[in-house]
């Protein structure tokens, strides 16, 4: 349990001071952060000099901290509400008009009289016996130490699964790989000690039995995969939390219900092919012919150069050689750098490291990663995707 959703006190009709006393101010601060110190002003012309609404205190208090934080309850008492820590500082000469006494404290707790903040008296964490209705059931008694004097309501919390491991869209964000992709890190545990026990260099992994949100494709028949009489099924998860909100269920975006645009691009090349081989105008055929694309192997890579031709010119030449490659031969990392040396550069930073995201039949995706070459194989094609191609003037 860490520190509770709540922590506020009473609030007045008007925030006021004569125009002659020093404006009232309210210093705070949100997650170990810099104090923030928001000084009141008027909000509405009806009100004397040094006056502010209530609704202007909750409004001025939110634009300081940049969210929404301050909350004017129905029973005329402010709320700071976050999943971060929050400290109000003593110091605040508003605190007395504005806050009063704290909420639920026996014998009162002044805001005036000490920093206050939302931690909770329960903070720890707690094993799970129970799961009813309404109510969880934990492996300890809760004592509401002083100063509350009463059961202290509205704590956050939050329950994990041992051995669960999430990571967030927003947390993902900040974890960018090479090649413009996306990583999480996961913590593995040996099942042992010793050399036995190690997993070697260079080995392919397999995840397999997790929970994603987003989208995935299925096909009801391989054989039929990257034709135009293919019919693939899109799987899209009821809810997705988007990038930059904190990973909470109350921040999801609910995808049920709504409609959806979906982008994507076809091959005209299989598409004409498919045209010919039907076309009885063109020929007659004695079988139902099915035109398909090879399986793609879709081509990323980051490379850093000096000199030579501009990143317009190089790169239309890489995209070109990585799509005339025939699929019997590797796709090289020395034979790219080749092409920009020919070009021009002068110096090449090494090692360039190619990922080929391969698109199997059963519409599943993984990925090669290697500094000397990926290979498709005989049904296979690449197809350039990402290429971070950059040149410095040296």
């Amino acid at each position: 349990m860490h520190a509770t959703d709540v922590i506020g006190g009473a609030a007045p009709n008007n925030l006021s001071a004569t125009s002659t006393a020093p404006a009232k101010y309210l210093t705070f601060s949100i997650g170990n952060g810099p104090n923030l110190t928001v000084t009141f002003i008027k909000d509405d012309t009806s009100l004397n000099e040094g006056e502010v609404t209530k609704e202007g205190v909750i409004e001025q208090i939110n634009a300081k901290a940049g969210q929404e934080i301050a909350f004017l309850t129905s029973g005329d008492q402010i709320e700071f509400v976050a999943d971060a820590l929050i400290i109000i500082r003593q110091s605040g000469t508003a605190n007395a008009l504005l806050l009063g006494d704290v909420d639920g404290t026996a014998p009162p707790q002044d805001f005036s009289a000490a920093d206050q903040d939302n931690e909770s008296p329960h903070e720890g964490t707690y094993g799970v016996l129970a799961v009813n209705e309404t109510t969880l059931e934990v492996d300890a008694t809760f004592i509401d130490p002083s100063p509350y004097g009463a059961t202290v309501e509205r704590q956050g919390f939050r329950v994990l699964r041992t051995g669960v491991q999430r990571v967030s869209t927003t947390q993902m964000a900040d974890q960018e790989a090479e090649a413009g992709l996306f990583y999480a890190d996961v913590e593995l545990v040996s099942e042992g000690s010793g050399d036995l026990w190690n997993i070697g260099a260079d080995i392919q992994l397999m995840a397999e039995g997790y929970y994603s949100d987003g989208y995935y494709l299925e096909t009801e028949d391989e054989n039929l995969a990257f034709s135009m009489v293919e019919l693939p099924k899109i799987i899209i998860s009821k809810s997705i939390l988007e990038q930059g909100v904190d990973d909470d269920p109350n921040n999801v975006t609910q995808i049920a219900g709504q409609n959806l645009q979906v982008s994507y691009e076809r091959s005209q090349l299989v598409e004409d092919c498919q045209a010919y081989v039907n076309a009885q105008t063109e020929r007659v055929t004695a079988e139902s012919t099915l035109v398909r694309h090879l399986i793609p192997n879709y081509i990323r890579f980051d490379m850093d150069y000096v000199g030579g031709a501009a990143e317009s010119v190089t790169i239309p030449l890489l995209e070109r050689y990585i799509r005339d490659l025939k699929p019997i031969y590797p796709l090289e990392s020395s034979r790219l750098q080749d092409i920009v040396n020919r070009a021009g550069a002068t110096s090449l930073t090494n090692p360039v490291v190619l990922l080929s995201i391969i698109h199997g039949v059963d519409r599943s995706r993984w990925a090669n990663r290697s500094e000397d070459y990926v290979t498709a194989g005989r049904l296979s094609a690449f197809i350039p995707d990402v290429l971070n191609v950059v040149r410095s003037v040296g």
